[in-house]
């Protein structure tokens, strides 16, 4: 009774969209949610109502011409560890008692994760206990409308490339890579609850509960934040400045808390002196 009545009152909220004007355009941001769980995966009205205004889908990654061989590639590459260092190696103690243990929760043996760096071990960890929560990728918000600007013929472009993205962890020295698995792993027995929080949080267009969760997920990994949220978003707000001069709607999509905080996405543009609307 306790879920059907969270779902319910979940659909009946909304998320935060916001938008600024071009001298001939809109540009929307919304933020998104990587991973829903089947129950739970109608997207809010107000992104429904940006998404049918916009001409072109702006995202972390252009979504259309992503190449798994680029990724698979890239691990190979620059994710594994040289041939006379193993994991337990690179981690104190207590960080690899911690990996493995979070590796044997989620039914992997820890045995696969010595040979990789400890970014790539995170991400590992990270996409299993995703799909042991239930929530599936695959039904995220960026999947679900890349797939549909794909039927609609609506064109897609990304504020980054896959290679730069995967870049941000692995040009992390391992002490920093230690600290961010170290993070992941103290997470894993409390994955369900945590992604609950945030898809609440998300629904709801509450910002105080996003900018909670950013402050908890980073709390202690000055580095981190500053690499994978801060940075990013000061390279993108040029990038998205740059879109109000086209003639096209644009909907860009970023994850949600990369618009909440003193760094976040919001803020920055605020700063810049840009008037920006909260969709009703």
């Amino acid at each position: 009774m306790t879920a059907t009545l969270l779902s319910s009152q979940l659909a009946q909220a909304d998320s935060a969209v916001w938008s600024l004007q071009g001298e001939h355009n809109t540009v929307y941001i919304a933020g998104s949610v990587h991973a829903l769980p089947a129950h739970d995966a109608e997207l809010p009205r107000s992104i429904e109502r940006a998404y049918a205004d916009a001409e072109t889908l702006v995202m972390e990654l252009d979504m259309d011409d992503l190449d798994p061989a680029e990724a698979a590639t890239f691990m190979l590459q620059r994710g594994t560890l040289p041939a006379d260092q193993t994991l337990a190696g690179v981690l104190s103690a207590a960080q690899y008692a911690a990996a493995v243990q979070a590796a044997e929760q989620l039914g992997l043996p820890p045995a696969i994760l010595d040979r990789l760096e400890p970014w790539v071990v995170t991400l590992v960890l990270t996409q299993a206990a995703l799909a042991k929560s239930g929530y599936d990728p695959m039904l995220g918000v960026d999947q679900q409308l890349a797939a549909r600007a794909r039927a609609d013929g609506k064109e897609i472009t990304g504020l980054e490339t896959l290679s730069e993205q995967l870049s941000l962890f692995d040009d992390q020295d391992y002490q920093t890579q230690a600290k961010f698995l170290e993070l992941s792993s103290d997470d894993i027995g409390a994955a369900q609850t945590e992604l609950a929080a945030l898809l609440n949080g998300w629904r709801n267009g509450r910002l105080d509960a996003l900018e909670a969760e950013l402050r908890r997920e980073f709390a202690g990994a000055p580095e981190l934040y500053r690499a994978l949220l801060s940075q990013r978003n000061a390279n993108w707000v040029p990038k998205i400045l740059a879109l109000r001069q086209g003639t096209d709607d644009y909907l860009v999509l970023v994850g949600a808390l990369h618009l909440v905080g003193p760094d976040g996405l919001i803020a920055l543009l605020e700063q810049r002196g840009v008037k920006l609307s909260r969709l009703q």
